[in-house]
């Protein structure tokens, strides 16, 4: 319940990534096989002017149906597959004046960008086996190529396939580990080093940002505050120490009296605040009035004897994510409003 719902840059640059190479594959390459392709046909030589032209307009489809739905994995896969359809049947033709096996090498360190190292280095050495079938038994394809050259392509490819996977697999360890550390120090600046909750910096910086991003996973959305009853009582009688260990203990019943998905975090002193996600202003004041009435039960221990803590609650409803600031001083007026309605009680 006070796990923080982490922003992620990381993927969304690895996203951008994926998109910017499927685009790139999609309209700039796409487009410099168009132009050939209308040239050849100029040239006569219609197989291949076909072979070109199709192989574009695939291209462009699939990034049209991209745009469409936003599926970037299915897209890249789809992608992946027009790119090794192409080049196997570019050279089976041959290309001009059999130049196929030229046009070749950049596709391997494509498919890697679209697919990632595991799946792009299965499509590369697939592609490259039957790339070698076709070289090695000339009668399979129309065009001729010389021995020498067939097998120095194929040891050209598989270095350009090596160094591509290790390319690719170092980028996405070392993309793993930067956003877990990003993680690690997202997490640090936001949490309450006394109780483990959420901190005030989350509240004001991150929390609104998540909210504008995905309102449906929040609202309407019930915010309590709560302010621990004559706390200052427990420092000056029993010692910060004392103080501290409420506070803990105040922070374990929250935690444990609240849902999932409700955010909990400490706003500041003897002061907490809690956000109920999907919660209706009545429902909101239900489950105050449980965890008031939880914590007046519960037994602190405090030197030597056990003490009974209260805490005063104000509640209010947030609809949308513009809201949440007045919504918090609303929160914020109706604590006060139960302080002076006598402590204890929910407002």
């Amino acid at each position: 319940m006070s796990k923080i719902p982490l922003s992620n840059d990381a993927a969304e640059i690895d996203h951008l990534r994926r998109a910017y190479t499927l685009m790139f594959v999609s309209y700039i390459a796409a487009a410099i096989i168009f132009v050939y392709g209308i040239r050849h046909i100029y040239d006569q030589q219609t197989l291949l002017a076909v072979i070109l032209i199709s192989s574009a307009l695939a291209f462009l489809l699939n990034i049209v149906v991209f745009h469409l739905t936003g599926r970037i994995d299915r897209a890249c896969l789809v992608q992946s597959v027009l790119v090794s359809m192409f080049v196997l049947v570019l050279v089976y033709q041959g290309g001009y004046h059999n130049t196929a096996l030229y046009w070749v090498y950049p596709f391997p360190i494509i498919q890697f960008a679209l697919l990632g190292a595991r799946r792009g280095a299965l499509l590369n050495l697939s592609l490259t086996l039957l790339l070698a079938l076709f070289l090695k038994f000339p009668e399979w394809t129309i065009a001729k190529y010389r021995p020498e050259e067939t097998s120095r392509f194929i040891s050209s490819m598989l270095t350009v396939i090596c160094v591509g996977w290790i390319s690719e697999y170092f980028r996405a360890r070392s993309h793993h580990k930067m956003t877990a550390l990003q993680r690690d120090q997202q997490t640090l600046a936001y949490t309450d080093s006394l109780t483990g909750l959420l901190n005030r910096r989350y509240i004001d910086v991150d929390l609104p940002a998540q909210l504008l991003d995905n309102p449906d996973d929040y609202f309407p959305m019930t915010v309590v505050m709560l302010d621990i009853d004559h706390f200052k009582e427990v420092n000056d009688s029993f010692g910060h120490d004392a103080g501290d260990g409420v506070l803990r203990a105040v922070s374990q019943l929250l935690r444990t009296g609240t849902r999932a998905e409700d955010l909990v975090a400490r706003y500041g002193g003897e002061e907490f605040i809690f956000f109920m996600p999907h919660t209706q202003l009545n429902d909101g004041l239900k489950r105050a009035e449980s965890l008031r009435q939880q914590l007046a039960q519960h037994a602190f221990a405090l030197g030597s004897v056990a003490r009974h803590i209260t805490a005063s609650f104000g509640v209010a409803t947030c609809h949308s994510p513009s809201n949440l600031k007045s919504t918090i001083q609303m929160a914020d007026k109706n604590l006060y409003e139960a302080k002076r309605a006598g402590r204890n009680c929910v407002r």
